[in-house]
């Protein structure tokens, strides 16, 4: 355990509020009594129920300008797309204020939960954290960033742990183990990772990069003797090798039409080599879903050539569509061998995409599965954070433009089954936050919801029963006996079948003369 110093970088993970707001109050506190400017930016709670909370844990009332809560809107961080460097930046801004103001540093109190505000940030998250852990320590701001655990995936709670120093456990500042020096996580160079971690199991131990060790210097150094609270970097800087963007996960966006989104923010060109796009998507597409196990030529031309029985004229197409693919992912690529991303081994094509690249697809169903399991345990607050963020990542159906022709086949279901199940998964997404807006008397709200789940399956049950329920919320009793009517007709025409009698019973007690609008919660 050791108090937080200037430029630290702290992570807190909370299920509780009795685990967030007394160490944020001291952390809080620590930087008034020194002398910096503190800065709260908050997200999940309005900025009068932020400040009443660090007041009934021991914060004092500073001067007015040394304490400032702002939202994550004011501060500049929820712009979509989201950018590292402008994030990054406005640190550094706000520092500079507050150090022109005469304050000696900037303290932060930050809740991280405004990265679910778009996919954009929900995607470069661990990159956000590390470039600002950068910046921190040489820009005079400490920080505590104060994340929810009911709220997000362990995926993303995993890359907070790994770009933070310290990190506060059970009311206490302790130095994290687990955490990675920015110069190596960004590389996504595993082996640096591991050596960097045997490292730390070992100080003794001067490991390089490659593994090899050299003798430890007989005294430390002055600027070693000054930060010992720090790790030590794995390898001087001027022995790195430069950063390459290409090795940075990329964003791949399954969910509405095919996006690959590279470090640098460019899109792929699907159609750089002027060939056929949608078999080089369709190609993408189905590699990536192959993943490790890959594809052979015979399994990939009856995929895009599912007619043509000349076998030798499906293999010369599907070399060039292969080779349209790599110019597409690599723009500056003069031979198919030294492609880094799609490779022939044994007759087989595998897709090898840089480490740890995000998918929206597998972002969309952790925070369905959270939400579903939040809901379960009436936690609307967080299910309903959950369930949002899912929302902004469904933005179609899966894969919606590849040709039905490639994604319907009987033999090789790769992508219709699946693609059926994201739908059943969203509309499930759709009742339950129109249940949840219910339920906070979100009238509005919980229509637009139904008519959505509506439009998606005019025969979904709960859908309708949600509408029915909030125009008797409302007061509309017309508008309430035409929705049931409209149901009964939906059920007869799509499935010739009457209404359940849940829905039955529910539209009777409904119209009953004086019915009382609290009326029970549906299912």
């Amino acid at each position: 355990m050791r108090q937080p110093q200037r430029g630290d970088h702290l992570c807190l993970f909370y299920q509780r509020l009795v685990e967030l707001w007394p160490l944020a109050a001291a952390f809080a506190r620590g930087g008034l009594a020194s002398g910096e400017q503190c800065l709260c930016v908050t997200e999940e709670y309005d900025p009068d129920t932020l400040l009443s909370a660090l007041r009934d844990h021991g914060l004092p009332v500073p001067a007015p300008t040394q304490l400032l809560i702002r939202t994550a809107d004011e501060i500049g961080l929820t712009a979509n797309p989201f950018s590292v460097g402008q994030a990054v930046s406005a640190w550094q801004l706000l520092a500079e204020s507050a150090i022109a103001a005469g304050y000696k540093g900037l303290r932060l109190v930050v809740d991280m939960s405004w990265i679910l505000r778009n996919p954009s940030s929900l995607a470069r998250l661990a990159e956000y954290e590390a470039r600002a852990e950068q910046c921190f320590s040489a820009a005079s701001i400490t920080a505590l960033c104060y994340y929810n655990q009911q709220r997000f995936p362990e995926e993303i709670l995993l890359d907070a742990l790994r770009t933070h120093p310290a990190a506060a456990v059970e009311g206490r500042i302790r130095e994290n183990q687990f955490y990675i020096p920015p110069d190596i996580f960004l590389r996504q160079d595993r082996r640096a990772q591991f050596y960097w971690h045997l490292r730390q199991l070992d100080p003794s131990r001067r490991t390089t990069l490659d593994g090899a060790e050299s003798a430890p210097p007989a005294k430390a150094s002055p600027w070693e003797a000054a930060t010992r609270r720090r790790p030590i970097p794995l390898v001087a800087a001027d022995n790195h090798p430069p950063e390459d963007p290409a090795n940075w996960r990329w964003q791949v966006y399954c969910l509405g039409k095919l996006r690959v989104q590279r470090h640098d923010g460019a899109f792929v060109n699907w159609n750089a080599a002027k060939g056929a796009t949608k078999k080089i998507k369709t190609l993408f597409a189905y590699l990536l879903q192959r993943g490790k196990t890959g594809a052979s030529a015979e399994q990939l031309a009856d995929l895009l050539w599912p007619d043509e029985p000349d076998r030798h004229k499906t293999m010369g197409r599907l070399y060039h569509t292969i080779h349209a693919l790599r110019l597409a992912l690599e723009p500056g690529l003069t031979s198919g061998r030294d492609s880094r991303y799609l490779s022939i081994r044994e007759g087989q094509c595998f897709l090898r995409l840089p480490d740890e690249t995000w998918l929206d697809v597998e972002a969309f169903e952790q925070f369905c599965y959270r939400g579903e399991r939040l809901l379960e345990a009436g936690d609307d607050d967080n299910a309903l954070a959950c369930y949002l963020a899912a929302d902004k990542l469904y933005t179609g159906d899966l894969l919606a433009d590849i040709p039905l022709i490639y994604a319907e086949r009987t033999d090789d279901d790769w992508c219709w089954s699946r693609r059926y199940w994201m739908q059943e998964m969203y509309l499930k997404l759709l009742v339950g936050l129109a249940g949840i807006h219910r339920r906070r008397g979100a009238t509005e709200e919980v229509l637009a919801c139904a008519r959505r789940a509506l439009a998606l399956d005019p025969c979904n049950e709960i859908g309708h029963r949600e509408m029915m329920l909030s125009l008797h919320l409302a007061g509309r009793p017309d508008a309430l006996e035409r929705h049931y009517q409209i149901c009964r007709e939906a059920l007869r025409r799509h499935e010739g079948r009457p209404p359940e009698s849940e829905t039955v019973r529910l539209y009777e007690s409904l119209a009953q003369p004086g019915a009382h609008r609290a009326h029970p919660q549906t299912t």
